[in-house]
């Protein structure tokens, strides 16, 4: 989208940075190497991609990268652009599986050169992945993609994975503390102890909360807390069956 982010806090990339100095310092700035100095517009992206021949990502081997979503390649099958594309997340497994271009693996500029050149090469290639591009894109829509997420606040139902007879049992109740004694007149002149603060015989929800969290972790706190929904829900239905 550009060299310099529209927000001044974001710092220039160091990677952006040495790309242009090897571009200068091969004397390709400007002939056949083009950098775009501001910031592509987001109505106007189109635009530029219209204009292109290839949509090219590039990244490193890195746990971001597997599990990333490369946003700004879906903007290259919008405009049914042919992709080359490094190897190790979910876009590059779609691009090899529908025919959608070329994938190289991260850090292998003899392998990136090889695909751009096949593909520059072969209109036939090319054509073939543009209309691969244009046949994948619906199904990337919103509407479509959101759709099983959509059923399902439809129709919500329990995971299949989390049964009610896996769920820990209730902690018991702390007992009943024994009554306080009553403090006897105390000798003129000497201080009368205060009475020791009453101590609740259960636990309080901050408390409870605490125990399922230390004795399970946030997995067995979430399995309580819809435990316990599910306990009231089913109190107040049968509060509503019952004769007045």
């Amino acid at each position: 989208m550009g060299m310099q982010h529209p927000n001044p806090d974001v710092p220039p990339m160091q990677l952006a940075t040495s790309t242009r100095a090897l571009a200068d310092e091969l004397g390709l700035t400007g002939k056949h190497v083009f950098f775009n100095n501001g910031w592509v517009e987001y109505a106007q992206r189109q635009n530029f991609l219209m204009e292109a021949t290839l949509g090219v990502t590039m990244h490193f081997d890195s746990a971001e990268t597997r599990f990333a979503f490369r946003t700004r390649a879906l903007d290259y099958l919008w405009a049914a652009l042919p992709v080359v594309t490094t190897k190790g997340d979910w876009f590059a497994e779609l691009v090899d599986r529908e025919g959608l271009g070329l994938t190289v693996p991260p850090e292998d500029p003899g392998a990136l050169a090889d695909a751009l050149y096949r593909l520059l090469s072969d209109r036939e290639m090319m054509e073939a992945c543009r209309a691969k591009a244009a046949a994948v894109r619906p199904t990337l829509r919103w509407s479509v993609v959101l759709e099983p997420l959509a059923r399902f606040c439809r129709q919500p139902r329990r995971a299949p994975d989390l049964p009610l007879a896996t769920m820990p049992p209730e902690p018991a109740a702390l007992p009943e503390p024994a009554a306080a004694p009553v403090p006897t007149a105390a000798p003129v002149g000497e201080p009368v102890a205060a009475p020791a603060p009453a101590v609740s015989g259960r636990l309080s929800f901050v408390e409870l909360a605490r125990h399922h969290y230390r004795e399970g972790g946030l997995l067995q706190l979430t399995r309580r807390a819809i435990s316990k929904a599910e306990r009231l829900a089913r109190q107040v239905a049968l509060g509503k069956d019952r004769p007045a």
